[in-house]
């Protein structure tokens, strides 16, 4: 029986070193595991990092090129401003022009009519402007 008993407690302990044999590799596989999970986070951490400072450059560019676009626009804002404002000015000069044009043209029908009215004799003298004004038939050349 003793030896029952020894084979007994042999094979036990048998079990025991197995169980503790496959115990320890899973331990190893599994410490295999947390090491390859801890680089994992580890470039995570670090992705992470990097994506932060993209991220806060993207919005500084972001910030500059809405600063540079109200710019832009400010600029573009004005230049159509004083293109209206030229438009304008024009405009009041062109009907200006058109009034002091009404105007002459008034004054030289109110002096054709005066000149009409009186017999000035046509000369070779008399300048090329005066006889177009003047209309004159006495004259032999038009």
């Amino acid at each position: 029986m003793e030896i029952e008993s020894l084979w007994q407690e042999a094979e036990e302990m048998e079990s025991e070193v197995n169980a503790t044999e496959e115990a320890g590799s899973k331990a190893t596989a599994l410490c295999s595991v947390f090491e390859d999970q801890e680089r994992t986070l580890m470039f995570l951490e670090r992705e992470k990092k990097t994506l932060k400072q993209l991220n806060a450059e993207c919005e500084m560019k972001m910030h500059d090129l809405e600063r540079r676009i109200g710019i832009l626009e400010v600029r573009k804002n004005e230049e159509q401003s004083k293109r209206v404002r030229e438009e304008e000015e024009m405009r009041e000069k062109f009907g200006e022009k058109k009034k002091q044009i009404e105007t002459l043209k008034q004054r030289k029908g109110s002096h054709t009519s005066r000149f009409l009215g009186l017999s000035i004799p046509c000369t070779n003298t008399t300048t090329t402007r005066f006889r177009k004004q003047m209309s004159c038939t006495g004259c032999s050349s038009s």
